[in-house]
């Protein structure tokens, strides 16, 4: 059973839910947490990480995470992790970072059932054509998070 905390932002309260392994998942507003609202190590960390990240102090995460491996899913968050604080990749590029050229579709799939969302920043792929896109938090959080860190996004998406 996971154990969460609440954290504010300024896309509004977000929790973080934690396994005795690491942070396993990121309810974004809107999402109802399940579990036990308890502090926990894990969740404590990913929630001081979180706080720099929206008072623009942190550009990356060190918190454990406690998701799944070894599946191409597992691949794509993987390569999540590697965009850097600020930029933005295409499904396409993202598709064949993880060795999958073809499997653009799948890759945004994959994006879209991240369990982690802000830890591991699906916010930074947006589409070939500049569109922001979709976002599980709506695009405008998307937006928002991307206008955050600076990232040069059409302001029309």
């Amino acid at each position: 059973m996971l154990k969460y905390v609440p954290v504010d932002s300024p896309v509004g309260r977000i929790w973080v839910g934690a396994s005795p392994r690491g942070v396993a998942r990121i309810w974004l507003p809107g999402e109802r947490p399940c579990g036990v609202l308890e502090n926990t190590e894990f969740a404590e960390l990913a929630r001081t990480q979180l706080t720099e990240y929206f008072a623009l102090t942190r550009r990356t995460f060190t918190v454990p995470l406690a998701i799944p491996e070894g599946a191409f899913r597992a691949d794509v968050w993987r390569g999540l992790a590697q965009i850097p604080y600020g930029k933005t990749v295409s499904y396409k590029d993202l598709a064949e970072v993880v060795g999958r050229a073809k499997a653009v579709r799948a890759v945004a799939s994959a994006c879209a059932t991240n369990p982690v969302a802000i830890l591991l920043p699906c916010h930074r792929v947006i589409y070939s054509t500049g569109e922001v896109g979709n976002y599980r938090g709506g695009a405008w959080m998307k937006k928002k998070l991307l206008l955050l860190e600076g990232a040069n996004i059409r302001e029309e998406a």
